[in-house]
């Protein structure tokens, strides 16, 4: 905006100074305001400028430009721009309906009218502001990075130009015509007036309250599972404590609609089980990710109601578990078993939960001789010094953990005994030849004896799993710890602010020996140790990372050790493992043992939902022999600019999706043109697949479309208005004529019939088994499996033809723009580009290298950032080497 003032200013000073001459003092006040106004931002620009011009550089044209090697970004970025009020607006749909002109038909030709008085009058500084102030409004738009664009929020401060070029018009007409309407008359002018006002109200009501209320892209951009847990918090928290996933609180909806409603963040370590005092009940509201927590919340609290809550398309958002206040009561104190002899023997007199180790003289629980045992878990709130006080009118013992003993016979004694904040065992016997008093009490690090509280004792064995974590502040992981503590969990745990480190060691229990895949995901760094060996190298400072190693380890118990570190930012670590044969998931609780505990065997595994066991011998490919490469950087027939898709028919027809250029090429299996198609219809075909019938199916990342063509280039379709695309980069077509679309940004991959209607929807947004996060590209065998390339997971992943997971091999890490892309060929190998690696490889489908070539260059046979590839069904391939700019042509032996 201050340029826009500039511009008007200097406008005034070159055409009518004497205005400037008249406004002095009130041009100094302005100058003053401004002043005060800019000078702090000004200031931390000075001092911080690599903080201040972060963003701009991060977001700049000129990345694209330097790319390019030209301006033509600049003027695409430009172009883009000055047509979004009337031609192709934002995509986004948080923004806009996608890709639909910013203002409707009426108004965008009265904005048109208005604009170019405007500019045909520029020399009246009224006019002049106008066009200056959208030309100069769009500038943000412009500059920012070429596939941003249009972009309605960075030009957001237009929109009083806008309406202001669109009065602008209708000033000019009603002063044309109003002398010719006067008195009584004048009220047919005003519904002449009224009448497109009236038109364009109804438009952009439809289109507001209708298609975009309707439009799936719109509904889910709004991020409806925070909304409705922001409801549901609203409604429930008032009178229930409510634990939410840390995924869902991070957004404005958790704290805008519960406004003044408190909720608390789930911490694992602190709320499975809930500790401390019971005074309500609890609500935990778990994302799709902590699925595997119900199992355990149901163990805990049987009584609980679990529920699924989906979306208006059945799409699940997130899962709730209540339970009330009296069923969290139930889960505290021990169970005390009474025996009718002085030496424990079967059967149980009395079993009952008690939530205080006290017997009175008075009121024995059953008559003399008997005996007592109390057992189950304390939960030890902190870090420190604890002394347990026994006293017995007899005989009595007490065990808490691996570490301390104590035994008094008919008095008072007392122990202490160093210990870790957590769950500890805690076991109590007793024998009573008279009645008598039987007490235990403890004094806390700094306190003062008292009876062991109710509300730190519990009935379940909460003790056995998990593993020993030591905290320290800064992320070096040195000095002495603030903090050491049992975790059930490995999880971001809420124990100090950042900067800090923790360390978890233990055991790990291997049930089969093997090659185990384990994996970290982690915000900041992390480094996991099995036996002292580093595993899984995920550190350095970054947000949310998913990295993995492997390792042969024998069947038994064997030490692990996880270090993480956070330093500011969003938080969060995750340990997985691939057993072999299995499929990969969290490590499971009952697999971790804390230093010390007793090492008892957890039940074994589940088996897993695998594919077939592969064959002993591996597929065999000779090598792939360089045969020719075509094309250069241009836009004539046989030139490209950055090609990023291509496809055989049947015939050997060669089809590339020219991107830059916004068209496809047709060539011969030697590369002679033939044709091009789809200039006046495509902005960026990313990819695109031919079906028998000889159909070409083309995916168009800018418009969020799929695109049916005949073979010779005439449209005949145009699918996605109700598929809610996102940056769709990959499709496939299957032998039956499904048509299958990696919709990139929507996590997830769609089937259509070849008349577009959605079958089944592939994969949710996520890094677990079936979870997909950024998928570039998929094939589909003719079993009917889909190997889709999740690339912000950096795998592949098979799932069968229901969407079952079946396996997944690791990939090199790639950006979704120049992802990866995998294409299904003889013998079903798999053939998938390594864009960052230059190369080209081939795996059989179990995730087996068999093959593969290229090198970083421009040469024949080397590659700039391949990215498409396509198979004729014989013995050649056909890679788009897209920074060079051709398409490269490979023939494999067998």
């Amino acid at each position: 905006f201050p340029l826009v003032i500039g511009a008007y200013l200097l406008h005034l000073y070159v055409s009518r100074r004497a205005v400037l001459r008249g406004q002095r003092r009130g041009l100094a006040v302005f100058a003053i305001a401004t002043l005060i106004a800019v000078s702090p931002l000004a200031l931390y620009a000075v001092q911080r400028p690599e903080i201040f011009l972060r963003r701009a550089e991060a977001a700049s044209v000129l990345q694209d430009i330097v790319e390019d090697g030209s301006c033509r970004p600049l003027l695409e970025n430009a172009r883009k721009s000055l047509l979004m009020y009337n031609h192709q607006g934002d995509p986004r749909p948080r923004h806009n309906l996608p890709d639909e002109p910013m203002l409707d038909g009426m108004t965008a030709v009265f904005f048109g009218l208005g604009l170019g008085y405007s500019v045909l009058r520029w020399r009246h500084e009224r006019y002049f502001l106008l066009a200056a102030w959208l030309l100069l409004g769009l500038l943000p738009g412009i500059l920012s990075l070429a596939d941003s664009n249009p972009h309605s929020l960075r030009t957001l401060g237009n929109v009083p130009p806008v309406f202001l070029l669109v009065t602008a018009f209708w000033n000019l007409a009603w002063g044309a015509y109003e002398p010719f309407f006067r008195g009584s008359s004048r009220r047919y002018l005003s519904a002449v007036v009224a009448l497109p006002l009236i038109v364009s109200l109804g438009t952009n009501f439809y289109v507001y309250f209708h298609r975009q209320a309707s439009n799936e892209s719109v509904y889910y951009d709004f991020d409806p599972a925070q909304t409705a847990a922001g409801r549901l918090v609203k409604e429930r928290g008032a009178d229930s404590l409510v634990l939410v996933s840390h995924e869902l609180t991070n957004h404005a909806d958790l704290k805008f609609l519960p406004y003044e409603v408190p909720f608390t963040v789930l911490d694992l370590n602190t709320h499975v089980p809930l500790r401390g005092t019971v005074t309500q009940g609890v609500i935990y509201v778990l994302e799709w990710s902590h699925v595997q927590l119900i199992p355990r919340l149901q163990a805990l609290y049987p009584q609980g109601e679990y529920v699924e809550h989906v979306d208006r398309y059945g799409r699940t958002m997130f899962y709730t578990y209540a339970v009330s206040r009296e069923q969290l009561a139930s889960a505290q104190g021990l169970t005390a078993e009474y025996f009718e002899n002085s030496d424990f023997e079967e059967p149980v007199a009395l079993e009952r939960v008690e939530r205080r180790i006290e017997l009175s003289a008075e009121e024995p629980p059953l008559g003399a001789p008997f005996s007592a045992r109390w057992h189950g878990s304390l939960y030890v709130p902190e870090y420190g010094e604890y002394t347990f006080v026994l006293e017995s009118s007899g005989w009595a013992s007490l065990r808490v953990g691996q570490t301390l003993e104590l035994e008094a016979v008919g008095g008072r004694r007392a122990a202490g005994a160093q210990l870790p904040a957590g769950f500890h065992l805690i076991e109590v016997e007793a024998l009573r030849q008279q009645p008598g008093l039987l007490r235990l009490s403890w004094v806390r690090p700094d306190g003062t004896e008292e009876v062991i509280p109710g509300d730190l004792l519990y009935v379940k064995d909460l003790y056995r799993h998990g593993l020993l974590g030591m905290y320290r502040r800064g992320t070096s992981w040195e000095g002495e710890p603030e903090v050491v503590q049992l975790d059930s969990f490995v999880a971001p745990n809420d124990v100090l602010p950042s900067p800090f480190s923790v360390e978890w060691f233990g055991q790990i229990y291997v049930p089969v020996g093997g090659t185990y895949v384990f994996g970290t995901i982690s915000d900041d760094g992390s480094y996991l140790y099995l036996d002292g060996q580093l595993v899984v190298d995920n550190g350095g400072h970054h947000g949310d990372v998913y990295l993995e190693g492997q390792i042969t380890l024998e069947e038994g118990f064997h030490d692990i050790s996880l270090r993480y570190f956070q330093d500011g930012g969003g938080r969060k670590i995750e340990l997985y493992w691939t057993p072999p044969g299995g499929t990969r998931g969290q490590v499971p609780q009952e697999q971790l043992f804390p230093p010390g505990s007793d090492l008892i065997l957890p039940p074994p595994p589940t088996t897993p939902v695998s594919a077939p066991t592969p064959s002993e011998t591996m597929r065999q490919l000779g090598q792939a022999t360089f045969v020719q490469a075509w094309g250069s950087h241009g836009d004539g027939p046989g030139q490209f600019n950055e090609p990023r898709g291509v496809t055989v028919s049947l015939e050997g027809v060669v089809y590339v999706a020219d991107t830059g250029n916004g068209r496809v090429q047709v060539f011969d299996s030697e590369g002679g043109f033939l044709r091009e198609f789809g200039g006046n219809l495509l902005e960026q075909p990313n990819d695109l697949a031919v079906s028998r019938d000889g159909r070409v199916y083309v995916v168009d990342v800018e418009r969020d479309r799929v695109f049916v063509f005949s073979a010779e280039g005439q449209l005949e379709r145009r699918w996605g208005d109700e598929w809610a695309l996102f940056d769709p980069r990959g499709v496939e077509v299957d032998k039956e004529g499904n048509v299958y679309v990696a919709n990139t940004g929507g996590d997830v991959v769609l089937k259509m019939s070849p008349q577009g209607a959605v079958l089944q929807s592939y994969g949710s947004t996520g890094s677990g088994p079936g979870s997909l996060n950024q998928p570039t590209d998929v094939a589909v065998d003719d079993q009917g499996n889909l190997y889709a390339v999740d690339t912000e997971n950096r795998r592949v992943q098979v799932l069968d033809a229901e969407g079952r997971y079946l396996r997944e091999w690791p990939i090199s890490t790639a950006n979704t723009l120049d992802g990866p892309h995998i294409a299904a060929g003889l013998d079903g190998l798999l053939y998938l580009t390594d864009p960052e690696m230059a190369k080209v490889l081939v795996y059989d489908p179990y995730g087996r290298l068999v093959t593969s070539w290229g090198e970083r260059g421009s040469l024949e046979g080397q590659f700039n950032k391949p990215i498409g590839i396509g198979f004729d069904q014989r013995t050649s391939v056909y890679v788009a080497d897209t920074y060079n700019h051709r398409v490269q042509k490979y023939t494999v032996s067998r």
